[in-house]
């Protein structure tokens, strides 16, 4: 197998091009709409249903009784969903708006199917039970949408984090450090008995960039840098002449 691997993104990379970020966009609102579709019409099919049950048992007399009756048990599911979503969002767990969701699927399942009658075939109760069942998951789904969306916002008054500015790199630093230079007298004679390039030059009778040059090559030492004289050399450490011609 060759070394040369073939580069390939992480997932993490993958999703975060401009074109995934707007994919997944418009996947989740589709997502949120279908889910809206399907909950809507779930609890209709259930609620219509459930009139009927109603009004073949006792409230046909009444209209607005028969279609209101429905919400007495189709609407706790509504609230208990609610409130877990409220829950979830505080990072706690409601026990009651779970009794309040189970009680109301159950209680919609159970009188969907039960208004279906006795001795009906098999696939009439598979019918009445399927909208209160789709209308429990639709339902959830929804919160669920809703809860990722609401968790993902900054909470009321608190500010999204700012991301840091990078440090920029820092150039390597070199290990060796040029040999500090010895420090100049402080009391001025004896600052004086210090001769400057250019009277370094005249004792030589060579020019100021001679006496540079012999700096450079290390055939004269500078004591120190005056800064005000410039670089001064000790008379007592110069090289004779015969040296320097």
């Amino acid at each position: 197998m060759s070394d040369l691997a073939m580069p390939h993104s992480s997932p993490a990379t993958a999703l975060s091009t401009p074109r995934a970020n707007g994919a997944i966009f418009w996947l989740a609102v589709l997502a949120a709409i279908t889910t809206i579709a399907l909950t809507a019409a779930a609890f209709w099919l259930s609620y219509e249903h459930l009139h009927d049950v109603a009004a073949t048992h006792g409230l046909a007399s009444t209209p607005s009784r028969a279609w209101a009756w429905p919400a007495t048990v189709d609407l706790f599911i509504v609230v208990g969903e609610l409130l877990i979503l409220r829950a979830s969002l505080k990072g706690s767990t409601d026990g009651w708006a779970i009794a309040l969701a189970a009680l109301g699927s159950g209680g919609s399942i159970a009188l969907n199917v039960a208004g279906v009658g006795p001795d009906a075939p098999a696939l009439h109760y598979v019918v009445a039970a399927v909208p209160p069942v789709a209308a429990l998951l639709a339902f959830g789904a929804l919160m669920r949408q809703i809860h990722g969306v609401l968790a993902a916002r900054p909470a009321h008054g608190e500010q999204p984090a700012e991301q840091a500015p990078e440090t920029p790199e820092q150039p390597p630093v070199d290990d060796e450090q040029p040999a500090p230079l010895p420090e100049a007298p402080t009391e001025q004679p004896e600052r004086d008995r210090f001769l400057s390039t250019r009277e370094v030059a005249d004792r030589y009778g060579v020019t100021m960039s001679t006496v540079g040059t012999w700096l450079d090559r290390g055939i004269i030492e500078r004591a120190f840098k005056d800064p005000r004289r410039g670089n001064l050399y000790d008379p007592e450490t110069l090289p004779p002449l015969t040296t320097t011609s």
